[in-house]
C-alpha cells in the first residue's frame, strides 16, 4: 500500500518544513523509465507521506507541488490536488511498458508493485479524497489484468522445465508460490490440480527410485504418502495397487536371492546364513501368499544347515498347521522327522511316527523310500531289529529302483543276526 510523499518527510502538527523536498526527488521525475529499484523507493515515500490521518495542510502541498512543477516536464499543474497522477502515471505507463521482454522475476517484481499501486485507493489511504479518486488504481488494475496470466504462464513453463528433470520439489514450490498469490483467481484450480500432481509424481518418482533399488519398505513410505496426504481419490486408489504390487516383486527378488544363495548338496556342513535370511524376508513378506509355503519350508532347512535345529523344528511344526495342502508337505514332515532324529536332538519317539506317516501319506513321493530308510536305521540303532527288518522289506517291495533299495538286503541279513 502506498502512503508516502516525494519528499520522504510525513508531514504532522509537530514537522511541516518544506526544505530540501523537492531536491529529493526531482531527478528521480526527470527519468523517462526509471529503474525498479526508483519506483519502489518512489512507492515506499509516497505510502509514508499520506499515511498521516491528520488534517492535510494544503499549503504545504501546494508548495511542494509548485516547487516540483519546473522538473515535470514544464507542465502547468495549477493547483489542483488531483494533478498528482499527472506526475505518476506516466512515470509508470513507461516502466511497465517493456513487459513483453521480462524474465519471471522481472514479471514478479512487476506484478509486485502493481499490486503496491493498486492498494492505493484502500485502507488509510480512503481519507484522501484527492488520491482516491486517482487513475493509478484503475491502471495497476488493467496492468495486472495483461502481467498476471504472464506471470502464470513463465511460472507454468518454468515448472513444466524442473518436471522434465524430475525436480520435483523445485516445481511444488512454484505451484504452492502460485496457489498463495492466485487461489481466488479463474486459475485457481488448475495451479492446485497442478500442484496435486507435481507430489503425486514426485512421490511415485521416489517409490520407483527404491524400488529399482530393493528398497520395498522405502518405497512404501512414499506410496503410503500418497494414500494419507490424498485419500479417496484415484491417486490414493493407484497407490494401493502399487503397494500390492511391491509385494510381489519383493518375493520374486528374495527369492531369487536365496534360491542363489542355498547350495547345501554342494556345500555339505556349510551354513546357508544368506538363503536363510532371504528366505525369511521372503516369507515374511507375504505369509499367505503362494510362495509363503515354500520360504517358510527352505527357511527351516537354511537354518538347520546352521545346526539352528531348535529353530528349524518350530518352523516345520509351524508350516504343517499353516500348510496342510503345501506341494512341499511331504519334504516339511520328513525333514521334521528327520530332524527330531538328529543327534543334536535324538527324539525318537517324535521322529520315527513322522517318518512313517511319510511313507503312509505320500507313498508315490520321492521321500517315501528315503523315509523309510531313516526310520529303519534309527530302529536298528535304537536295537529295535525286528521293526526295522519289515520297513526295509517294504522299502525293497516298494521301491526296487530307488538309491537305497541296493544297500537293503545287506542291512536286512544283519539285523536278522542281531535278532
Amino acid at each position: 500500500m502506498l502512503r508516502g510523499c516525494y519528499t520522504g518527510i510525513a508531514p504532522t502538527s509537530r514537522n511541516i518544513s518544506t526544505e530540501g523536498h523537492c531536491a529529493i526527488n526531482s531527478s528521480l521525475f526527470q527519468l523517462r523509465v526509471p529503474t525498479t529499484a526508483q519506483i519502489s523507493s518512489l512507492l515506499s515515500i509516497t505510502e509514508e507521506y499520506f499515511s498521516v490521518r491528520t488534517v492535510y495542510q494544503k499549503g504545504l502541498f501546494d508548495e511542494i507541488i509548485k516547487s516540483a512543477s519546473s522538473s515535470l516536464v514544464k507542465r502547468e499543474l495549477a493547483d489542483s490536488e488531483y494533478k498528482i497522477q499527472e506526475i505518476l502515471l506516466p512515470l509508470f505507463q513507461n516502466f511497465f511498458s517493456s513487459r513483453e521482454k521480462l524474465n519471471l522475476s522481472q514479471l514478479t517484481t512487476h506484478r509486485n508493485l502493481l499490486w503496491r499501486i493498486k492498494a492505493l485507493d484502500k485502507g488509510r489511504l480512503s481519507g484522501s479524497v484527492w488520491l482516491y479518486s486517482s487513475h493509478l488504481s484503475s491502471f495497476a488494475i488493467s496492468e495486472l489484468v495483461i502481467i498476471d496470466p504472464k506471470l502464470i504462464k513463465a511460472s507454468l513453463e518454468q515448472a513444466e522445465a524442473h518436471l522434465a528433470k524430475h525436480h520435483y520439489a523445485d516445481a511444488e514450490k512454484i505451484y504452492r508460490n502460485l496457489l498463495n498469490e492466485y487461489d481466488a483467481s479463474p486459475q485457481g484450480s488448475r495451479i492446485k490440480a497442478l500442484l496435486t500432481r507435481c507430489v503425486v509424481d514426485g512421490y511415485n518418482y521416489q517409490a520407483d527410485q527404491n524400488l529399482e533399488r530393493h528398497r520395498f519398505e522405502q518405497a512404501r513410505t512414499y506410496l503410503h504418502k500418497i494414500i494419507d496426504t490424498y485419500p479417496r481419490t484415484e491417486y490414493a486408489d493407484a497407490a494401493r495397487k502399487k503397494l500390492e504390487e511391491t509385494v510381489s516383486v519383493a518375493v520374486r527378488y528374495y527369492h531369487t536371492i536365496a534360491k542363489k544363495n542355498f547350495q547345501p548338496l554342494g556345500h555339505i556342513g556349510i551354513a546357508q546364513n544368506k538363503a536363510a535370511i532371504y528366505y525369511k524376508r521372503m516369507y515374511e513378506e507375504n505369509k499367505k501368499g503362494p510362495m509363503a509355503s515354500l520360504a517358510l519350508y527352505y527357511w527351516a532347512r537354511a537354518l538347520g544347515t546352521e545346526g539352528k535345529v531348535k529353530q528349524e523344528v518350530k518352523l516345520l511344526q509351524q508350516h504343517l498347521v499353516a500348510f496342510p495342502h503345501s506341494e512341499v508337505r511331504s519334504r516339511a514332515m520328513y525333514l521334521l522327522g528327520f530332524t527330531y532324529c538328529n543327534n543334536q536332538l535324538r527324539d525318537y519317539k517324535r521322529g520315527i511316527p513322522l517318518l512313517l506317516q511319510v511313507a503312509a501319506d505320500f507313498s508315490r513321493d520321492k521321500v517315501a523310500p528315503e523315509a523309510l530308510w531313516n526310520a529303519a536305521y534309527i530302529l536298528g540303532w535304537e536295537k529295535q531289529y525286528a521293526k526295522a527288518i519289515p520297513l526295509l522289506q517294504q522299502l525293497k517291495r516298494q521301491y526296487p529302483d530307488s538309491p537305497r533299495a541296493k544297500w537293503v538286503d545287506q542291512w536286512i541279513a544283519k539285523y536278522q543276526e542281531e535278532v
